[in-house]
């Protein structure tokens, strides 16, 4: 990857951050997008933060305000409010997130090899988008790294389902950073043609 030149690129049109976990330590190589309320058109389409968990982007328009995306390995997939440029670097915390797990039966049996969806119910500005996991051979399920106290819908996604029904959704609460939170059993029933 070429090195930018930074002193090239007017002062307002450059955002610098640092990504931070809980404790106060970088995480590195998160992954930086602009979030889907930003009005920024950025000269590249990511950014990685670096050992220091410092980043910089630039963009193609001036503009005083960004949103963005932020990933992790490990780490919860983080929507900020719209933050305005300012000259020094500007922290942004993300954590480890959530998790929420459950278990497919039909007839009683667990359904292994289906797949589950999970959607913020709030798809305002600080929607994720959706998550799909599979279930393991005990019909169980997993979701990892949810953004933390959220309302949700969880539901089978059906072009897994054919032969098996349906799984009606379920509305679930998410609980705090690095909570588990059980959905419980979800049973399959007869779908309609």
């Amino acid at each position: 990857m070429q090195q930018r030149d930074w002193s090239k690129i007017p002062k307002n049109q450059v955002f610098k951050g640092r990504v931070i976990n809980r404790d106060g330590q970088p995480v590195v190589a998160a992954k930086i997008t602009p979030g889907a309320m930003s009005p920024i058109q950025l000269l590249e389409s990511i950014a990685l933060t670096d050992e220091n968990g410092e980043f910089e982007i630039a963009s193609k328009n001036r503009t005083d305000k960004v949103q963005l995306i932020i990933s992790g390995k490990g780490y919860t997939k983080t929507v900020t409010p719209e933050m305005k440029f300012k000259a020094k670097r500007q922290e942004i915390s993300i954590t480890r997130g959530a998790f929420l797990k459950g278990t497919i039966l039909k007839d009683g049996k667990p359904v292994k090899g289906i797949q589950m969806g999970l959607c913020q119910e709030n798809r305002t500005k600080l929607f994720v988008g959706e998550y799909i996991i599979g279930t393991n051979d005990k019909g169980e399920f997993l979701f990892s790294n949810l953004p933390p106290r959220q309302s949700y819908y969880l539901y089978g996604k059906m072009n897994s389902m054919q032969g098996i029904g349906v799984i009606p959704f379920r509305k679930v609460l998410s609980g705090i950073d690095d909570a588990v939170t059980d959905a419980g059993e979800m049973k399959s029933t007869k779908g309609f043609n």
